[in-house]
């Protein structure tokens, strides 16, 4: 048997498998109204849907808004003795607004679902009906395998591609967004420092990801070697063969250096993930560091008294907010290909047109009776 290629991926938000690339369609405006088309039907529901997310995401940035005014003004400090009052009503709010953003996350997570889930219902019995009438020639000729996929994983992907995919990137947007226009009202010239860290996180990560898929690429080749040794030997020909030949110790040194070629690759592969954490983990720190080293400077040396520990904390947070949706933004193009495969899929067979069909105008001769 042939080796099992792209097999061996390395998750939905790794680099895309042989097989992926392969089915990968050319992503065009046709391809992408069409797709989006499916939410017509829906779309007062997707509407509210991204209303929640964005009053979601703009209430999860006041409890850290806020945190800032509790250390300000409720705590004593040089600015003033502090007001306990407004620290607890400060502490409370905060606590009512976590509570509100979790009940809409609640909201919106039920109508995604009830939204992705009942487009997938709409597909599923599209496909079913265009199946039945296609000619007894496309089920002779078709996999039955594939038959099934379409109807099942295909289909069923469709859901973690709007559920997932389409307003995740939404959601990071709206993120995004909200968090930068925090973060220069807060302070701009500390806003930017943040900024600056950005870039050192993007360029690392464009050039490790490429090299964990390179290693990956290598892995997946030595892994398919494997099981073609395995497909070839175990199996009744092959350990037939195996034992006609006495080639048992052959095989099992060929397979013993396939198998160490396999663990070296995934050890290196591990290691290079492992440089890269530390990597990240380092500019996350360095991150708040030089924040608090320029409002240092701008305190002691130019007298920017409206800088305060709040705002610092406010700063900080803010800045580590912008980490994930701009790590997510580096996946996007893949999770898009890999969406639109799934539609693209579903497609050619919506586009197979049906052999056997009535003339226009033809007469419906209603209900007919007699006996044979």
């Amino acid at each position: 048997m042939p080796p099992m290629r792209g097999m061996r991926g390395m998750g939905r938000f790794g680099p895309m498998t042989d097989e992926e690339k392969a089915e990968a369609p050319k992503i065009t405006k046709k391809l992408v109204f069409r797709a989006l088309s499916y939410l017509k039907p829906y779309k007062l529901q997707l509407v509210f849907i991204m209303l929640l997310i964005g009053v979601s995401s703009a209430l999860s940035l006041v409890p850290t808004l806020l945190t800032g005014e509790i250390i300000d003004k409720g705590f004593p400090s040089a600015r003033g003795p502090g007001d306990f009052n407004l620290l607890i009503t400060l502490i409370i709010a905060s606590f009512g607004v976590m509570l509100v953003s979790g009940l809409l996350g609640i909201l919106q997570n039920y109508l995604n679902t009830w939204m992705s889930q009942h487009i997938v219902f709409d597909m599923r019995n599209q496909m079913f009906r265009h199946l039945e009438y296609m000619a007894h020639r496309f089920f002779t000729t078709e996999k039955q395998g594939d038959l099934i996929t379409r109807m099942t994983s295909d289909v069923s992907g469709v859901n973690q591609a709007i559920s997932g995919t389409l307003l995740n990137i939404f959601s990071n947007i709206v993120t995004l967004v909200l968090a930068l226009i925090a973060l220069f009202t807060t302070n701009w010239q500390l806003a930017i420092v943040g900024l600056f860290i950005i870039p050192f996180m993007i360029i690392p990560t464009r050039v490790v990801g490429r090299k964990r898929f390179d290693i990956a690429t290598q892995t997946q080749d030595k892994q398919d070697d494997m099981n073609q040794i395995l497909n070839e030997t175990l199996n009744v020909s092959g350990s037939l063969l195996l034992k006609l030949f006495t080639r048992e110790e052959r095989e099992y040194k060929n397979f013993e250096t396939v198998n160490s070629e396999v663990v070296k690759l995934s050890v290196r592969e591990s290691i290079v993930g492992r440089w890269f954490m530390m990597f990240m983990q380092i500019l996350r720190e360095i991150g708040p560091t030089v924040i608090y080293l320029i409002a240092a400077i701008l305190l002691f040396r130019f007298g920017r008294t409206e800088i305060t520990y709040g705002s610092l904390a406010v700063m900080v947070a803010l800045i580590q907010r912008l980490y994930m949706p701009i790590s997510s933004f580096f996946n996007m193009q893949v999770e898009l290909t890999r969406s639109l495969a799934l539609f693209n899929r579903i497609f050619k067979y919506f586009d197979m047109p049906h052999e056997i069909a009535n003339k226009p105008g033809a007469e419906d001769v209603g209900t007919v009776t007699g006996d044979i």
